[in-house]
């Protein structure tokens, strides 16, 4: 009889392991609150390991035909004066014979979820614990929903975000997700003409940085340093007031922005890691496990990668624990280096571009 898999979070993280499970034999069930999938989010940079993982799950090329190929950029001022520039694609694809990618999230999930078994996914179900189960038993892994149901099996995998109840319920003294010191918006909009990548800095934690992508767009990103919780009526009046006089073409994207065509998110991280990525029958996935600031993330990287080869039997049969999911740091192999010391809340969390080194996740190391 196949092993059975529950998956709780149908995001990138949580499709990507239900498609490697269910093609690796088990019986996957996904489970998400929201009760349509709709399109969520703007772009993400997807570098070699994470395409090779999407090689396997059999989408790579669908995903390489999307995407736009990662190019040169640099880092300027509000002037437009340049203050470095670099290839990082270019060093990327010399390297390890693939380049980074830019696409929208919304086909890659989209991808993701073509690939899932007929029946696999239930959305509108709000999984509220996990009750871990006994790995060297017989005891299963418990998902409880809300509606009071339950639902067992040989592995949970928790991949329902930064904010995840399934974490709080494995880990309750744990503090949870903390304040990083800076406020972002995201966008999608019309490519300028010959627009190129780059990443601007001024004063007060602000950045806004272009990206292009398919389609004859761009995918955008800005942070500013401000209180916890701050909103804005007009969002995209915001970017305008804050980033309008900055060099060209950042006022021409912004110029045709309307309030819903922005995403503005304070950025919060799990400060205090877990002390552990598994407890009993339970894997966690993504921002559940270690959800950090952008600068010291990967793209979609490290999340795909570790749903690349799931959970592979061991020689005596038994399933668990995974060979590379133990304790941070140490069986997962997160190639981290230099990494800045907390900062006060309230304190911009800007680490110096050279703080980490591929912030890969893979189980071979």
């Amino acid at each position: 009889m196949a092993r059975s898999a529950v998956v709780v979070g149908a995001g990138i993280g949580g499709l990507a392991a239900g498609v490697a499970l269910a093609r690796a034999g088990w019986r996957v069930s996904v489970h998400d609150r929201v009760p349509v999938l709709e399109p969520v989010g703007a772009g993400i940079s997807l570098w070699p390991n994470a395409l090779r993982a999407l090689d396997v799950l059999g989408i790579g090329d669908a995903v390489r035909a999307r995407s736009v190929l990662g190019a040169g950029s640099g880092i300027r001022r509000p002037d437009g004066r340049w203050l470095g520039r670099s290839d990082v694609a270019g060093a990327l694809t010399a390297r390890f014979g693939d380049p980074m990618v830019i696409v929208a999230r919304s086909e890659l999930t989209g991808l993701l979820q073509e690939l899932l078994p007929p029946g696999s996914l239930h959305l509108g179900s709000r999984v509220e614990a996990v009750l871990p189960g006994d790995p060297a038993g017989s005891e299963p892994a418990r998902a409880v929903f809300a509606d009071g149901g339950q639902v067992e099996a040989d592995l949970v995998v928790v991949a329902d975000g930064i904010r995840s109840r399934s974490r709080s319920s494995l880990f309750p003294t744990h503090p949870g997700p903390q304040y990083a010191g800076y406020t972002t918006w995201r966008l999608l909009a019309p490519a300028p003409v010959e627009v190129h990548g780059t990443e601007t800095w001024g004063l007060g934690g602000q950045r806004f940085a272009i990206v292009p992508m398919s389609g004859q767009r761009v995918y955008c990103y800005a942070t500013a340093t401000a209180p916890a919780g701050t909103v804005h009526e007009d969002e995209a009046a915001e970017l305008r007031s804050r980033f309008g006089a900055w060099h060209d073409p950042i006022p021409q994207i912004l110029r045709g922005l309307r309030p819903g065509d922005v995403l503005h998110h304070d950025v919060e991280e799990l400060r205090a890691p877990l002390p552990s990525f598994t407890r009993g029958r339970v894997a966690l996935l993504g921002d559940a496990a270690h959800a950090m600031t952008p600068e010291l993330g990967q793209g979609g990287g490290a999340r795909r990668w570790r749903t690349r080869s799931p959970w592979p039997p061991s020689p005596s049969g038994t399933i668990w624990p995974p060979p590379w999911s133990g304790t941070p740091g140490s069986g997962c192999r997160e190639r981290l280096v230099s990494l800045p010391a907390p900062v006060p809340s309230g304190a911009s969390r800007r680490p110096p571009v050279w703080s980490v080194r591929g912030c890969v996740t893979s189980p071979g190391g």
